[in-house]
């Protein structure tokens, strides 16, 4: 089946710079205050990373356990699956480095240092199973999603920012666009990697990926169908990365200086909107949590600035756009729910 998909794939694919801009985005939002609910979930999930929504449950990963990942129902506040064995045998998970929804009803989970690709099919929660699993994908790669069929998209270090691969023969296709500032940074393509860092979120119910950067305020948004790719927006503020770097040909690091600004720590979409919890502070300020969240529909443009009444350092918000849950840890776990 992805033979012949591919076969019209890769033909078609091309790359479409609609429209590319830098400006003090946060000055563009109103802002709004939002109120908070602690979960009753939050004592029985011990430190997470992940938050994502898949048909209106909330999959949230835990690195306690022998399961990677548990299912929350948000209406009765309680857990109500357990899934991902942690190991390293067949459909199982050693490291995770991102997961992301493939399609309706499925979890597509990049497993890192293996290289390996596993989704899961969650349309019916009593006989979830895992029902795709790949081992080959380039060793380059830091973050990857399964856009359509097959066709990847994804981060790494690569002598461009974004690149396109496949699951019939894990060949690089396409490596596309400029690093932010990339005229402005003296640094080697790996050290840009490093730098430049962040999260992807995928609505493939309409066919558009994002990918906000953490280090400094930057959001890219794509549209995709299966024959083509259209780079929708690209939007960054002005603010330069303050940092010091290495590459001694073995070891490649990027190290943000007390004095940089940061971006955007967690990036979450329903079928309308982007959400981006922004940092906005330095370095040195406790910087990886917040209380602000931009909002941008999928055409790039500014909608809404939320503020929490509670700091978090993670966000997922469900399809409708109806609710926020947000994370924080603070020596506890601690699951928000936010009514927008």
């Amino acid at each position: 089946m992805y033979m012949k998909n591919w076969e019209i794939v890769i033909g078609f694919v091309f790359f479409i710079i609609s429209c590319s801009e830098k400006k003090d985005t946060v000055d563009s939002f109103k802002s709004e205050l939002i109120y908070s609910k602690r979960l009753n979930i939050s004592d029985s999930i011990g430190f997470s990373a992940d938050l994502l929504f898949v048909n209106d449950y909330l999959v949230v990963s835990e690195y306690e356990g022998l399961d990677y990942f548990k299912i929350i129902n948000i209406k009765s506040d309680k857990v109500i699956k357990k899934f991902g064995k942690k190991g390293e045998g067949p459909c199982e998970i050693k490291l995770h480095s991102n997961i992301q929804k493939v399609g309706s009803s499925s979890i597509g989970v990049f497993v890192r240092p293996d290289f390996n690709y596993v989704e899961y099919n969650l349309e019916n929660l009593d006989s979830l199973y895992c029902h795709s699993e790949t081992k080959e994908f380039d060793f380059n790669f830091q973050k990857l999603v399964n856009l359509d069929k097959g066709l990847f998209l994804g981060v790494g270090l690569f002598n461009g920012r974004y690149v396109l691969t496949n699951s019939n023969d894990y060949k690089i296709d396409s490596v596309f666009l400029d690093y932010p500032f990339d005229k402005d940074l003296n640094i080697s393509y790996e050290e840009k990697a490093m730098l430049f860092q962040g999260d992807f979120t995928i609505q493939p119910v309409i066919n558009r990926v994002a990918f906000a950067t953490r280090s400094i305020e930057a959001l890219d948004i794509f549209s995709f169908d299966g024959k083509e790719m259209e780079v929708v927006k690209s939007i960054s503020g002005n603010k330069l990365p303050v940092f010091s770097s290495s590459n001694d040909g073995v070891t490649i690091s990027a190290n943000l200086s007390e004095s940089n600004i940061w971006g955007y720590l967690s990036v979450s979409s329903s079928n309308s909107h982007i959400y981006l919890l922004y940092s906005g502070k330095r370095t040195g300020d406790d910087f990886q949590k917040s209380k602000i969240v931009l909002v941008y529909d999928w055409e790039g443009n500014p909608i809404r600035k939320i503020e929490l009444d509670q700091e978090v350092s993670t966000i997922a918000v469900n399809e409708t756009g109806k609710y926020l849950i947000g994370y924080l840890d603070d020596g506890r776990s601690n699951f928000y729910l936010f009514d927008l």
